[in-house]
């Protein structure tokens, strides 16, 4: 095979992760991701606009990661009972999952490009295929068993089933996709000051804030809207000196 070919190759299989695992959200919305254990906000910050919507593109260099995707202030103050211990099983649930993420950005990333550019041979390529392939399928059945804790239907394990078989990279945000199905309908700031730590929580007030200041700016003042956020904003500033307090 030609260096030509395996470049194009290449960029294809991680132009085709990338784009799959960007989140088009609107503006009342943003992301908890879990990373190596810690959770942090994301989305909040300045981003492309796409059809009317914020273009938000987690670290590709860090798979498997879950992301639980909220509303504010559209839930502010509502706490569903039961759900932040939903969130914890949904997340040992998809434990097992990650693990053979890593596995298989391994193996699909890593391990393709240097297949073809030093070996070239079809057999190593072909060895490395079926790898590919016997890792979503074991990423497959694990999702299928564990469908009652992932909120899975049988139309929606289809669709994954059939995305990440025809389109090997798709597979590699299997968690992503899995953890942001689930609508988390408890108040954002009662999730975040559970699975935050106190300088993320803090971080997320503040880029809160400066979201809401945004959206004052564009507000005129006497209006029910600008009205209600300002209320919001009041909210979040008495929020962040109680944890600014705590700290």
């Amino acid at each position: 095979m030609t260096t030509s070919f395996d470049a194009l190759l290449e960029l294809a299989l991680v132009g085709l992760y990338v784009m799959d695992s960007a989140r088009l959200l609107y503006a009342d919305e943003f992301v908890y991701l879990e990373v190596g254990g810690r959770w942090k906000p994301g989305g909040l910050g300045p981003s492309v606009e796409l059809m009317g919507r914020n273009l938000w593109v987690p670290n590709p260099l860090i798979p498997g990661h879950v992301v639980l995707r909220l509303c504010w202030p559209g839930n502010a103050g509502h706490e569903e009972p039961g759900e932040l211990a939903s969130l914890y099983a949904l997340v040992r649930a998809l434990n097992p999952l990650r693990y053979l993420t890593v596995g298989l950005f391994s193996l699909l990333i890593v391990g393709v490009p240097i297949a073809l550019s030093r070996y070239g041979s079809d057999l190593a390529v072909m060895a490395l295929v079926s790898l590919v392939y016997l890792t979503i399928l074991a990423m497959l059945v694990v999702s299928y068993r564990r469908r009652r804790v992932l909120d899975l239907s049988g139309a929606a394990f289809a669709k994954i089933a059939f995305d990440s078989l025809v389109c090997p990279p798709l597979a590699l945000n299997l968690v992503p996709k899995l953890s942001s199905r689930s609508a988390v309908r408890t108040d954002a700031l009662i999730v975040g000051r559970h699975l935050l730590d106190t300088g993320g929580y803090q971080d997320l007030l503040t880029a809160l804030s400066k979201r809401l200041e945004r959206e004052l700016g564009g507000e005129t003042e006497g209006t029910d809207r600008h009205s209600a956020l300002e209320v919001h904003r009041l909210r979040l500033e008495q929020e962040l000196s109680k944890a600014v307090a705590a700290d």
